[in-house]
């Protein structure tokens, strides 16, 4: 395996074309992923002008398989006869002379006559459309090769190079660091910060859908309750308010006082370190309602090292956690929790998913003719503390360390 280096301005746990193709993954010719011998040009190239809001750089640094005598196209370089033989195989025609030269005139030549291009071959080397150039990297990685490759500098064909892979499930990640760029998005020495490996491959960076099924399969099913029988959370305004987890109902964990059960959950992910404090400190700040959750949003994609390693084992513990402590410690709570036997509690997130056009989330249900239909996890550990008094959970002994920079 060698080691290559790609730049970008958002962080991803693989490596998936839709996101390259969308501007910030770098794709190259319609079709494979961009990655260079340096570095310090990976680190450039994390700079992308179609989304200068994107001010955080990474670097990844990646094993992608050996370059072997004929598993590339090399731009400047003749073709290997084998990958000649092997394409006039496949297409049925014999590939002229004059296209296999170099390897961008190949590459060009055959995306243009695979998109029903005609013409004299010096028309048909000399350019090509997107779509040649993703028909020809389609057909090349067909027959075998992994790359496209050239010289990082014109003037040095025998130096360092940048490729492009073409088989995306063969590049394997081995570290990232978040960098800083100078005005001129050059890399400033010194500045790159590993991230944890580990961590941001694992499960913080799994859906809370892939979490809960991994590791709570019993609340991962989809529910259907009849409409007419349910207690509906909306807002906390209105009926039932109280039950859900913006409500301001404060509860004290180890003397420090937390205005809800939202923010609680919240603040438990992360970890209990220096360099989290920061996050900590500005999520127990922020502003109530929606924003304690949507805070957390950039702090996941800017900041995974601040978050838990195991977030996805506990999430549903912790969670239990929070409802049972607010039970304990509320009285409002605990008697809308009484008043609502009978009924089947849900989170009711029919107006959102609407606009949206997207399935209830793993809390929550939308309204399905006269159903309420999903996963509702939030309605089902309330039911489980109603009818039961307490909601058994297991937490790891550092959950509340966190707590030590709020104090």
């Amino acid at each position: 395996m060698e080691i290559f280096y790609h730049g970008t301005s958002v962080l991803f746990k693989k490596f998936d074309i839709a996101h390259a193709l969308e501007g910030d993954g770098k794709a190259k010719f319609g079709f494979g992923t961009y990655v260079t011998e340096s570095y310090t040009s990976a680190a450039h190239y994390a700079y992308n002008k179609k989304r200068p809001e994107n001010k955080d750089y990474y670097v990844y640094t990646l094993e992608i398989p050996d370059m072997t005598e004929d598993n590339y196209l090399f731009s400047c370089r003749p073709v290997h006869p084998s990958i000649i033989g092997r394409t006039e195989k496949v297409l049925g025609e014999q590939i002229p002379a004059e296209a296999t030269t170099v390897g961008k005139y190949f590459r060009k030549y055959v995306g243009n006559r695979l998109t029903g291009k005609t013409g004299t071959v010096k028309q048909l080397v000399g350019s090509a459309d997107l779509d040649a150039e993703k028909a020809a990297a389609k057909f090349f990685s067909e027959i075998g090769l992994e790359y496209f490759a050239w010289p990082q500098a014109q003037s040095k064909p025998d130096g360092l190079t940048n490729r492009v892979v073409l088989n995306i499930d063969k590049i394997r990640i081995v570290r990232i660091d978040k960098v800083e760029l100078d005005k001129k998005f050059q890399l400033i020495e010194g500045s790159q910060k590993e991230i944890p490996l580990d961590s941001f491959l694992s499960n913080i960076h799994m859906s809370l859908h892939e979490q809960i099924q991994q590791y709570y399969p019993q609340y991962s099913d989809i529910q259907r309750y009849p409409a007419d029988q349910c207690a509906c959370i909306r807002k906390t305004s209105e009926n039932w308010g109280i039950l859900g987890n913006f409500y301001q109902a404060p509860i004290v964990v180890e003397g420090v006082t937390i205005d809800c059960t939202e923010r609680l959950f919240h603040l438990m992910k992360f970890r209990a370190t220096a360099d989290a404090k920061e996050g900590i400190k500005s999520e127990y700040a922020v502003k109530a309602g929606m924003n304690i959750k949507m805070h957390m949003k950039p702090i996941y994609r800017q900041h995974p090292e601040w978050i838990r390693d195991d977030w996805g084992e506990m999430v549903v513990d912790a969670m239990k956690f929070c409802l049972q402590t607010k039970y304990e410690q509320c009285e409002a709570f605990r008697k809308e929790l009484e008043r609502s036997k009978g009924l089947y509690i849900v989170e009711d997130e029919t107006k959102r998913n609407e606009r949206k056009k997207k399935d209830a989330d793993s809390w929550g249900v939308n309204l399905v003719g006269d159903h309420y239909v999903g996963p509702s996890l939030l309605g089902r550990l309330l039911m489980e503390l109603r009818d039961n008094g307490r909601l058994e959970y297991q937490l790891p002994d550092d959950a509340f360390e966190f707590l030590q920079y709020l104090k």
